[in-house]
């Protein structure tokens, strides 16, 4: 999709294996994009993955921190793990442009899905999957963040995650008292 002749504003490079090195070189250049709205590095169902790993992540951040056109952003399937999570948030509480991510099956664990919990606070996100990331206890942390009024989340997709009775009962009160969430997804959770 382009905007006039020289504004690229949707970029789909889902699958293609492009591996830590392509992330940093891709993260780089959108820091100083200026037109970039969409950017999909996930992956296509049963095609290879783009496996950026938690060595793209701190270039993902400084692009996060620096670029003020992205709005959507998905990263499905890409192993960042708890360390590039934790490194991506940082990137993610500097950022005010971004609306809708996907940081589904990416092996945050409660301990990057923490970071990005905390980091959800600054963010005007509208829109967060988390589902497939071995999620437990940080729904607690989520349910925090859900509670606190700062948020501007109107989907969470934490499906397929191991929260269980008492993150679902955290996430529960703290629905309470949000007005804006209008969608949670909690499918397949133990």
């Amino acid at each position: 999709d382009k905007r006039g002749r020289d504004q690229l504003v949707s970029l789909d490079m889902r699958s293609n294996d492009i591996g830590p090195e392509g992330g940093e070189a891709l993260f780089t250049a959108l820091g100083r994009n200026l037109s970039l709205t969409a950017l999909d590095l996930g992956v296509l169902g049963g095609v290879q993955r783009n496996r950026l790993g938690s060595k793209a992540c701190p270039a993902m951040a400084a692009a996060l921190a620096l670029n003020t056109s992205l709005t959507s952003l998905s990263l499905f399937g890409n192993g960042m793990g708890t360390e590039g999570g934790r490194t991506f948030a940082a990137g993610l509480r500097a950022n005010t442009t971004l609306r809708s991510l996907d940081l589904s099956l990416n092996g945050l664990k409660d301990e990057g899905t923490n970071m990005i919990a905390e980091a959800l606070e600054s963010a005007s996100l509208e829109s967060v999957n988390l589902s497939q990331n071995q999620i437990t206890k940080a729904a607690v942390r989520l349910s925090g963040a859900l509670a606190s009024g700062r948020l501007l989340l109107q989907t969470l997709n934490l499906s397929y995650n191991l929260i269980g009775a008492h993150g679902s009962t955290a996430l529960g009160h703290a629905l309470a008292s949000n007005s804006i969430l209008g969608s949670l997804n909690l499918d397949k959770n133990l």
